[in-house]
């Protein structure tokens, strides 16, 4: 039976931590059917090995992508060109290896909202940040660099719905808590940017987003290896891979909808 539900999951050297991440999606209860598919992206120590076990012991439930480069460094677009086109879900939930899920029924809740509110295209909810080791350090939401009373309560009411521009000035949500109609994935198709950014802005603008605020996931901070790793360790990675970055991500939006939400 094909899947409801269809759960991308981003591999690399996540040795430490890979088993949790796809333990928390296979443990997941729900009355529809979903499937697992992991990009490994030529990861040098014992990922490959551990993600083989976890297909082997289910193959109705995992699919692997297994790279025989490294695709992230020659630019590839890894979600939108190597693991979208092999799912078949009307739903797309991310988690990445070195994230993993809480709540046995995170798809359950977030498949039940869209379907009841069928102009919903994004739907999040807070996380528990976890540091290297796995001891928890905080809730990822609210953010204290916010200045905007009104995202701040939005953020500590049960839940709320949030349109293109207060998710921009939202900027950070844990990823990992994502679950987007596919149409926003094959809108965003021919765009060159596809990291967390873009895909909330696409999947916002189809209709609406709907945060619950539960920790439903948790977020690992302290990976040398993730992206907020890597700009921690010099200001020009921070520029580069931060602030042109989403300058960038900001300007294709902006032509991607025609300027409807430019500040300019």
């Amino acid at each position: 039976m094909q899947e409801i539900v269809s759960v991308i999951m981003l591999a690399y050297n996540h040795e430490n931590w890979i088993a949790r991440a796809i333990e928390g999606v296979l443990n997941q209860k729900t009355d529809f059917q979903f499937r697992l598919y992991i990009n490994d992206d030529c990861s040098t120590d014992n990922t490959r090995t551990i993600i083989q076990k976890f297909k082997d012991r289910n193959p109705e439930k995992v699919t692997l992508i297994l790279q025989s480069e490294n695709q992230w460094s020659k630019g590839k677009h890894v979600i939108s060109d190597i693991l979208i086109p092999k799912t078949m879900g009307k739903y797309i939930a991310i988690c990445e290896g070195d994230d993993y899920w809480i709540d046995e029924y995170k798809l359950q809740k977030q498949y039940d909202y869209m379907r009841r509110n069928p102009k919903c295209s994004i739907i999040f909810s807070n996380a528990k940040v976890i540091d290297f080791d796995g001891n928890e350090l905080t809730t990822f939401l609210p953010q204290d660099v916010w200045n905007n009373i009104n995202i701040k309560n939005k953020i500590l009411s049960k839940e709320a719905n949030f349109n293109v521009e207060e998710m921009i000035l939202l900027d950070f949500i844990p990823t990992a808590s994502i679950m987007t109609k596919r149409t926003a994935y094959e809108k965003m198709q021919p765009l060159k940017n596809e990291l967390d950014l873009m895909i909330r802005l696409v999947a916002t603008s189809l209709g609406y987003a709907h945060y619950c605020n539960e920790c439903m996931v948790a977020y690992r901070t302290g990976n040398p290896n993730s992206a907020s790793g890597v700009i921690k360790k010099s200001k020009q990675k921070l520029k580069e891979n931060f602030l042109d970055l989403h300058h960038n991500i900001l300007n294709e939006f902006d032509d991607f909808s025609d300027n409807r939400y430019s500040f300019m």
